[in-house]
């Protein structure tokens, strides 16, 4: 207990400071800000950036899509979880920068109840909502502007956990079941489509040049309507356009549309193979920041740091939406650019050239067929939400910790700080217990206090008085300074070179004292060799004094001098006048 140990301190409020370089979902941005040694130099059509987004892309998503697959094998393996309820079920992790790992959250599951849904619109809608930690806080935590004890400082021991009042970039990903007839608005098959046979019988896709055809709607005109227009929110009514495809997509492939105009979507459009299943699936990817949430960030120097997304929890004060008021989501226009180089790294359009790749046949093969989530079985939203969460996670980089972008530029360089309130605690070394039953010996070491008090009050008492305080000639200095201040031992008497034996040893002594010259020093007890007979006989030259109080002998008469001789003179003379007499 009294040992200094790293422990967690007190939850205490701060407002730190985070720097941010760019708007929500900026595709230059992001783009410049893949690091590549290639400049223009070596890539005169200078697409560096492009190309190291596209592996960065393709690597943290396939990571990403592959463990969320493996959480959910050992639950199909298993069997043990048979959840149902969205909130409840496994959710994504990304990784920050390789050493931190962010976990997701699933919100506004109100809209992701598929029987409701079934119920409501006599179909199967499969819509998800993700949540990421605000990615913006680690730089926080760790700029030095906050002042945060990092585990560097203390060799990569202790940690510290933030509870950060930050928005939180989120993705919904809505898959709708559609039969072929209800595609039909959508695909390139109309009257006077130009179009050309594939490989695979009976398909069509239109040309190279087929987008020209696609009328551009002007105010007040709209493209064909559909049967799930008020699923999607397309037409006169939300002023939305739907997406249009170059083809339907064999089974275990996927096309993509990113060309709407105005659309703050991506669409995906997808076949899977069931038997018992005719209906194509048709997704939209949308994002936002949404207030709902506080980032969590946990940091300790060996386990490493892990965010969290907190969100919609009723007994959380740190979420954002006790900083504001209630705020209706805002859809980034720039979703669409960022995501469009997303699905281009991974070839999610695949399905033009029916190249049946593996991450279409995956993702085909959760979609749903029956009106409810499959307890054994990820749904095809929740892997696509998942699989796109790197992308969510890159555009929220160095991005705004609010939920509307403040400046006139949509990048700031150097950058701008924006505050933002949090919660702090941090390891530090203190002395304390660990375990509850520990803090019994405070009653023991409270004792040691008080005896310690007691016995300074005393020391302190006793010193004030005259006489009070002696000194105690057994401690090792004192001791020294006697010994080499007497004069020889009869009972030690040659034992300079033979050594010391026991019978030596037992001859008794006494500190005396030389008043003329104020001097301490050891002498034998008794007048014999070594004192054996116990008596206490004065020094030579010891008396009385005219007051009747004893005299101690003086130096002069210890030691006496050649001629005159005292009690130890031939003792000393033979020290002085001998070789060893040059150590002294």
């Amino acid at each position: 207990m009294v040992r200094p140990k790293l422990k967690y301190g007190d939850w205490r409020p701060q407002e730190l400071q985070g720097l941010v370089k760019a708007s929500y979902m900026n595709p230059g941005f992001v783009r410049a800000s893949c690091a590549t040694p290639i400049d223009e130099a070596l890539d005169t059509v200078y697409n560096s950036g492009e190309s190291c987004l596209n592996v960065k892309y393709s690597g943290q998503s396939y990571r990403n899509l592959l463990g969320f697959m493996d959480v959910w094998t050992h639950v199909h393996d298993n069997g043990t979880s048979l959840e149902t309820e969205l909130s409840k079920r496994p959710n994504g992790k990304h990784n920050l920068f390789d050493n931190t790992t962010m976990v997701s959250s699933w919100i506004e599951t109100e809209y992701g109840d598929v029987a409701a849904n079934f119920e409501a619109h006599n179909r199967i809608i499969n819509n998800v909502t993700i949540a990421m930690p605000h990615p913006g806080v680690y730089s926080a935590a760790t700029d030095p502007i906050n002042g945060i004890l990092q585990p560097s400082d203390l060799e990569n021991l202790g940690g510290y956990s933030i509870r950060a009042s930050v928005v939180s970039p989120s993705l919904n990903v809505m898959c709708v079941n559609m039969s072929p007839s209800e595609l039909v608005p959508l695909i390139y098959e109309w009257p006077n489509a130009r179009n050309e046979a594939t490989d695979v019988p009976g398909q069509k896709i239109g040309l190279d040049d087929w987008r020209t055809d696609i009328p551009v709607a002007r105010e007040g005109e709209w493209l064909n309507r559909t049967v799930v227009d008020d699923i999607f929110q397309w037409g006169p009514d939300y002023d939305r356009l739907p997406p249009v495809f170059q083809l339907y997509p064999i089974a275990h492939n996927m096309v993509v549309n990113t060309s709407v105009i105005n659309s703050t979507a991506i669409y995906i459009l997808m076949k899977p193979n069931f038997p018992d299943l005719d209906d194509f699936t048709l997704c939209e990817l949308r994002s936002w920041v949404t207030t709902k949430c506080s980032t969590e960030f946990d940091l300790l120097g060996l386990v490493g740091g892990e965010m969290r997304a907190n969100c919609e929890d009723p007994g959380n004060e740190n979420a954002y939406w006790h900083s504001v008021e209630d705020v209706p989501p805002w859809m980034s226009p720039d979703w669409r650019n960022l995501v469009d180089q997303w699905q281009l790294s991974m070839n999610v359009n695949g399905g033009v050239t029916n190249n049946n790749a593996s991450n279409a046949r995956i993702l085909t093969q959760l979609v749903l067929r029956r009106p409810a989530l499959d307890p054994l079985l990820p749904s095809v939203a929740e892997a696509l939400a998942v699989y796109a969460s790197s992308a969510l996670v890159a555009g929220s980089i160095q991005s705004t910790f609010r939920h509307y972008w403040g400046y006139a530029a949509t990048e700031l360089d150097p950058g701008a700080y924006e505050a933002f309130n949090a919660s702090v605690r941090q390891q530090e070394y203190a002395s304390s217990h660990e375990q509850a039953w520990q803090g019994v010996f405070y009653v023991v070491l409270a004792l040691v206090f008080a005896i310690n008090v007691a016995c300074l009050a005393y020391l302190l008492l006793v010193s004030t008085r005259e006489g009070g305080l002696v000194t105690d000639y057994t401690e090792p200095q004192n001791l020294f300074a006697l010994a080499v201040n007497s004069p020889p031992s009869a009972a030690l008497g040659g034992c300079c070179a033979g050594g010391v034996n026991s019978a030596a040893l037992v001859a008794p002594f006494r500190v005396g004292y030389a008043e003329g010259a104020n001097h301490y020093f050891f002498e034998e007890a008794g007048p014999g060799a070594g004192g054996r007979d116990g008596s206490l006989s004065p020094p030579a030259g010891a008396g009385k004094n005219a007051d009747g109080r004893d005299r101690a002998a003086s130096d002069a008469e210890l030691f006496g001098s050649p001629c005159r001789g005292g009690r130890y003179g031939d003792s000393y003379k033979r020290l002085s006048s001998s070789r060893s007499a040059v150590w002294l």
